[in-house]
This record gives structure tokens, sequence and C-alpha cells, in this order.
């Protein structure tokens, strides 16, 4: 099991081994050096690769402790059996597949019923928006 907290250097793409497990905390930055001085580096919390690829039997967990989490991945596997678990926060991807049996569990993320931008409301008891039923 590995748990990254802090600043993550020079990876470029995350391939999970079937069978590994990896928690990637809010507290995370990723960040590319370039002669010893830092040519990128996000914020606490936003998390950047290239390319995550989740392989059979393997976990992944995004976990917010504190501040945003934001996974920016231009391209996103989940494979056969794949676990993604994220309890809050936000994945920006240009590309994403899971496959049959993967998983992406987003438990805990999201607005509240009847808030946000798909709030529903009740108006002489008819009710509309994404959000009534």
């Amino acid at each position: 099991r590995t748990v990254f907290e802090g600043v993550v250097t020079g990876v470029y793409d995350v391939v999970l081994a079937e069978g590994a497990r990896t928690t990637f905390a809010s507290t995370t930055q990723t960040g590319i050096m370039v002669n010893q001085v830092y040519d990128f580096l996000t914020s606490p919390g936003n998390i950047t690769f290239g390319a995550m690829t989740v392989q059979k039997g393997s976990v992944i967990e995004l976990s917010k402790i504190t501040g945003n989490l934001v996974l920016t991945v231009s391209d996103l596997k989940i494979k056969y059996q794949g676990l993604v678990h994220m309890n809050h926060g936000e994945i920006d991807s240009s590309y994403a597949v899971i496959e049959s049996e993967g998983v992406l569990n987003m438990m805990g993320t999201g607005h509240l019923g009847e808030e946000g931008p798909g709030a529903g409301r009740t108006m002489t008891g008819q009710g509309f928006g994404a959000g009534h039923g």
C-alpha cells in the first residue's frame, strides 16, 4: 500500500499493477523539475498526470483531507475489476474508459439533495428541475 500526501515529482503516467492499493490525499501536489527547478507544480489537492491506468484488482483512493481535490488526467482507464474511490472532488479528463466490472465510486461527492445548479423546485404542487424527485 502506498500513500501520497506531499509533492510527487517527475511522474508523467501512473499504472497501478494488479493488486496494488494507492491513496492520493488532497494535500498531494504533482510537479516536473528541470535542472533542479520546478518547471510545473500544482497547488495542493491538484493532481495532474498524462495517463492513469487502474488495472484488474487494483484500488486507488482519492481522499479529501482539507481543501479541494482535483484529478486532471488526459487518459483515464479503469480496467476490468479496477476500483477508483473518491470521497470528494472532481475528475477532469479528455478521455476516460471504465471497463465492465470496473468501478468509479464517487460516494460523498457533489451537492446535497435540492442544492447546487441542478436543484429542483416545487411550485403549486408541481416539481421541476433535476433534483426534485
